[in-house]
């Protein structure tokens, strides 16, 4: 598929962010924006958890991500990776804000370009870039739908962060803490039956919490048999999860079109 591609730097409290944005050649006429979670903005687009992105972008959708904190050009003096983020939470950084603000300036530019419409911008994650997905989603009420893919839910349980359960800005960062803010908003999951490294069995249990306190946009579960962070034979297919949630993203996208239709029309 055809596409440009642009750099685009902002300011977030003083330091300058940059998002990587993609446009397809030929562009939906109500294009939406998707926000991918990964590691760096790079690999983001063009690596294992890019199918999503590289799904709408050939719909004719812009897609876009940004670094996570300790991670592509936004490593610091903590460190690189969830290690620096580790450090940078034990120091009182909270990371998770700092990823709602920098979406929030994103946003705020991209609508103020033109370039989309409030209410027409989405966000997939994979991992820990679920988890920040859900960061974004829980504060800005300009997110359509949101998809995640083996997410992050409880924090502590990855190893690099195991020694953090009591801190504050781990506990109101956990996912069953933004179930408040995520009710009744849709949001789609994918993940094996078994996963050691971001356990499973946690984001089973914010599924259901969560599920228990909608009264509407239920949030949808796509689980099979298999590991999700282990690609050797018999894990789990994240493809398949993949392939499921641009359909569901599209298909909230194609919704919202038709509001908008009415809306022009009434």
């Amino acid at each position: 598929m055809n596409y440009t591609e642009d750099t685009i730097s902002f300011p977030v409290h003083g330091e300058e962010r940059k998002a990587l944005v993609r446009t397809p050649e030929k562009l939906f006429r109500f294009p939406a924006l998707l926000m991918n979670f990964g590691l760096d903005r790079d690999t983001a687009l063009n690596g294992d958890c890019s199918i999503v992105s590289d799904i709408f972008l050939a719909a004719g959708h812009r897609v876009a991500a940004i670094d996570a904190p300790n991670h592509g050009e936004r490593i610091d003096e903590y460190g690189e990776g969830l290690e620096g983020q580790a450090k940078a939470i034990q120091a009182g950084v909270d990371i998770f804000k700092d990823t709602r603000d920098t979406a929030t300036a994103f946003f705020d530019l991209m609508i103020e370009r033109g370039w989309v419409r409030e209410r027409h911008i989405v966000l997939d994650g994979t991992s820990c870039g679920g988890m920040m997905a859900l960061q974004v989603y829980s504060t800005d009420d300009r997110v359509l739908a949101v998809s995640i893919h083996a997410p992050r839910t409880y924090i502590p349980k990855l190893i690099e962060f195991s020694h953090l359960a009591d801190n504050p800005i781990i506990q109101r960062s956990n996912a069953e803490a933004l179930i408040p803010k995520l009710a009744n908003k849709p949001l789609f999951i994918s993940i094996g039956s078994s996963d050691v490294r971001i356990g499973a069995e946690c984001c089973f249990d914010f599924y259901a919490k969560l599920r228990a306190v909608c009264t509407r946009n239920q949030p949808v579960l796509f689980t099979g048999p298999g590991a999700s962070h282990d690609l050797s034979p018999g894990s789990f297919v994240r493809e398949a999860g993949y392939f499921a949630a641009a359909g569901f993203l599209l298909q909230h996208c194609a919704e919202e079109l038709k509001m908008l239709n009415h809306d022009v029309h009434s």
